[in-house]
């Protein structure tokens, strides 16, 4: 079999795996807001920062050394560890973190569509070739757009949660 068909395969088998170990609506009397919103356990956080930091890692190995390894394979895992990260629940899961989720949401969507601008007007403009400006898997540098603004912005809200209740002790 061809390489790349293996490995969409196991992307594929990953997906539905992902989907599998989503959280299970535990009551019917659930709000509806629970209801569609379905995260993994907290413990698949660690599993997508783990291969975060490899797939960081392997991409500037590849060009520091000038590997011969397609990089698309190491954009792909990085977009979905980071997938994993951004449906991942917290610790203590209530309805202020599910806010910011709602929050980072919405700002990651306009943040998107910014950036996408941005990265247009950098590719009419530049002659060279760079990441942004290859044909190759448009869908993934979107993706990967969308969930770096989406960590961001709920990282920063999370933080900023955090000093104010530090602050009204």
């Amino acid at each position: 079999m061809e390489l790349r068909l293996i490995i969409g395969l196991i992307a594929l088998t990953a997906v539905i795996l992902l989907g599998l170990f989503t959280r299970k609506k535990e009551d019917i009397r659930m709000p509806i807001i629970e209801d569609r919103v379905k995260l993994l356990p907290y413990w698949f956080k660690s599993i997508g920062h783990v291969f975060t930091i490899i797939s960081i890692i392997s991409i500037l190995i590849k060009h520091s050394f000038d590997l011969d390894i397609d990089v698309n394979y190491l954009v792909f895992v990085l977009v979905f560890s980071l997938l994993i990260i951004s449906i991942s629940a917290e610790k203590e899961e209530d309805e202020m973190y599910k806010q910011l989720r709602q929050n980072a949401i919405y700002y990651s969507f306009f943040g998107q569509a910014v950036g996408l601008l941005f990265f247009c007007a950098i590719s009419f403009t530049s002659e060279g070739n760079s990441f942004f400006q290859s044909d190759e898997y448009p869908e993934l540098k979107i993706v990967f757009i969308q969930l770096i603004v989406y960590l961001g912005k709920y990282s920063s809200l999370k933080r900023r949660m955090k000093q104010l209740n530090s602050l009204e002790v």
